[in-house]
């Protein structure tokens, strides 16, 4: 008995050490799956963002155009709430541009939309991200 005993000292650290290093490699790789689509995610937002801030800025261009027979878009960009605001960049009967930008942090993101209007009615919409 005391034979076998001298043999098998030993083995519970190596075991130890083993499923400890096992874990710590499912653990990191479940770390950087998480970051990874949290970083997709973050991206997704901010542009959705965007394109909401362009689609707004697009229909302030249409009530313009509706109601006033040679419009003037604003100079500046509309900033609708701290860091959200879109930008009439064009603003005339055949075409309207229009920028969304979102500003989070030092990071700034946008979107413009150009939309092609014949016969009084918009026949395409291009999305541009910047």
């Amino acid at each position: 008995m005391k034979r076998y005993m001298k043999e098998t000292s030993g083995y519970a650290l190596v075991l130890t050490i083993i499923v400890t290093m096992l874990f710590l490699m499912l653990s990191s790789a479940l770390l950087a799956a998480y970051l990874s689509e949290f970083r997709s995610n973050k991206y997704l937002e901010e542009r959705t963002k965007a394109l909401y801030l362009a689609e707004a800025g697009l229909e302030h261009a249409i009530y313009l155009l509706e109601k006033e027979n040679n419009p003037n878009p604003p100079e500046e960009a509309v900033e609708l709430f701290p860091g959200y605001k879109y930008e009439i960049v064009n603003l005339n009967a055949e075409e309207i541009e229009v920028k969304g930008i979102l500003q989070t942090g030092n990071r700034t993101f946008s979107i413009t939309l150009v939309a092609i209007i014949e016969d009084g009615k918009i026949i395409n919409i291009t999305t541009k991200t910047n």
